[in-house]
């Protein structure tokens, strides 16, 4: 049992010092928010790392992969909040490209005919 508590533990060491997606994301926040936003991503990154190898490693892992419906839920909630997410960024998009474009006043249609 502590043999295969170890091998776990190394295993998750390994993966997650591995270079991956967090850490473009975190090297995506340095360069578009500065270096407190970049170092927010990464504990928050770190933080889930270490949230999913406690689960997996108390069975929670093993419990959602046998129980359907527990699975679902948790793969509802996660699509749900990359929908929040992804409504976050399109109108964050959409007020920054709205205050970019100048106000060019009446065209040539608006004006009243003299």
């Amino acid at each position: 049992m502590t043999a295969a508590v170890a091998g776990f533990a190394l295993f998750a060491l390994l993966v997650t010092m591995a270079p991956g997606p967090d850490t473009l994301l975190v090297l995506r926040n340095c360069v578009r928010g500065g270096r407190r936003t970049g170092a927010a991503t990464a504990v928050g990154a770190a933080v889930g790392s270490l949230a999913w190898a406690v689960a997996a490693a108390v069975g929670l892992a093993a419990a959602l992969q046998r129980w359907d419906a527990a699975f679902t839920i948790v793969r509802l909630a996660g699509a749900a909040y990359l929908v929040v997410l992804g409504g976050q960024a399109l109108w964050a998009h959409r007020r920054s490209a709205a205050a970019e474009r100048p106000d060019t006043g009446p065209g040539p249609r608006d004006s009243p005919d003299p």
